[in-house]
C-alpha cells in the first residue's frame, strides 16, 4: 500500500467528503476520503500530504447503520477489526458510497 497526498491518486474509485465517528474519542469530524481499491485513506482535507488514517476493506461488510442517531449513517464492520462509522451529508451520497465499496469489495 502506498500512502500518498490526497490529490495525488491516479484514478481513484471515488473520493468525497464524509463525516467520521472517532476511534478513541467519539467525537464527528470531517474528512477527506479516497477509495482506492480496496483501500480508503482520509484525510484533513483534500490537499493534505499525509492521511489521518486507512481502512483496509478486505474482508468487511458496508451497510447502513441506524444505532448512532445520524442520517445517512453506515458501518464499515469486520469480524476481528475495529468498525467505523460515517455519514454522508445526504442519501444519494451515502448509497453511492456503499455501493463503490461493496462493489469493490466483491470484485476483489
Amino acid at each position: 500500500m502506498l500512502i500518498r497526498p490526497a490529490d495525488k491518486f491516479e484514478d481513484p474509485t471515488k473520493t468525497g467528503w464524509l463525516t467520521k465517528r472517532g476511534g478513541i474519542h467519539k467525537t464527528w469530524k470531517n474528512r477527506y476520503f479516497v477509495l482506492d481499491g480496496l483501500t480508503m485513506f482520509y484525510y484533513k482535507n483534500s490537499t493534505a500530504t499525509t492521511p489521518q488514517g486507512v481502512i483496509d476493506l478486505d474482508g468487511c461488510e458496508i451497510f447502513k447503520d441506524i444505532t448512532r442517531g445520524k442520517d445517512h449513517c453506515f458501518q464499515i464492520s469486520h469480524p476481528k477489526r475495529r468498525s467505523f462509522y460515517l455519514y454522508a451529508k445526504n442519501a444519494d451520497e451515502m448509497r453511492e458510497w456503499m455501493t463503490q465499496m461493496n462493489k469493490t469489495i466483491k470484485t476483489n
